[in-house]
């Protein structure tokens, strides 16, 4: 019995995907998208006889909302509440731009892995006292509520930001922290001396603390290069 092999060159090869995701369904969830991966994806999808539909079982099936619900901006008021209507919703919304949705008392936030222009001094200052429903979903409406809630009630608030490797807690912390800054810096105009205009504004201060704690505890992960770890 003959066998014959093939070598290739270090740079030739490219990194194989995990068994759980032979004949994915859909190509961009593979961890690692490559010409090689895409193509052994359509070939063993091919030869499974997997070309353009699938059947589904009537207990695997869910409830559709009407048309109204597209691109809902609190989940919490769908029809139907489900793992795939909430996946749909987030979905559209994503591809339409709309990086964050509530959920209820929740704003999930998706990764758009580029940068935006939504956390502009001008956008700030249109969350600046303005209940949920009256403007878009968004972290500085959440951070608004926690603020107003603080002065109204007299007494300390929290934020939960949580999410896997990568989902952009640390950015999202970020720019809680910089809402603070700009809204609760003084409104005073006094006169600015040389050594104040060194320093910059509360907000460029507070913010610029970041990367010097980032350098103490930061980690790689399989998605994320720079993992915050404090």
């Amino acid at each position: 019995m003959l066998v014959q092999t093939k070598q290739y060159r270090k740079d030739q090869l490219s990194q194989v995907n995990p068994p759980k995701f032979e004949k994915a369904e859909d190509m961009a969830d593979l961890t690692y998208l490559n010409e090689a991966s895409v193509l052994h994806n359509l070939k063993q999808r091919y030869y499974a006889k997997l070309i353009y539909t699938k059947d589904f079982k009537k207990d695997q099936l869910q409830q559709v909302n009407p048309p109204k619900y597209e691109k809902c901006e609190d989940m919490s008021n769908l029809t139907y509440l489900n793992d795939a209507s909430v996946l749909h919703n987030l979905k559209q919304r994503y591809y339409a731009k709309l990086i964050y949705t509530y959920s209820g008392l929740f704003c999930v936030a998706i990764n758009p892995y580029k940068r935006f222009p939504v956390y502009t001094s001008r956008c700030a200052k249109l969350y600046r006292g303005k209940r949920r429903s009256e403007v878009p979903p968004h972290i500085f409406a959440i951070s608004d509520g926690a603020y107003v809630n603080m002065l109204t009630n007299n007494e300390n608030q929290s934020m939960l930001i949580t999410g896997e490797s990568g989902a952009g807690k640390t950015e999202n912390t970020k720019k809680v922290i910089a809402y603070f800054a700009t809204v609760g810096a003084s409104t005073k105009k006094d006169k600015e001396t040389d050594a104040s205009q060194k320093k910059g504004s509360l907000e460029d201060q507070v913010v610029q603390t970041n990367p010097v704690l980032e350098a103490f505890g930061n980690a790689k992960t399989v998605r994320n290069d720079n993992s915050s770890r404090f």
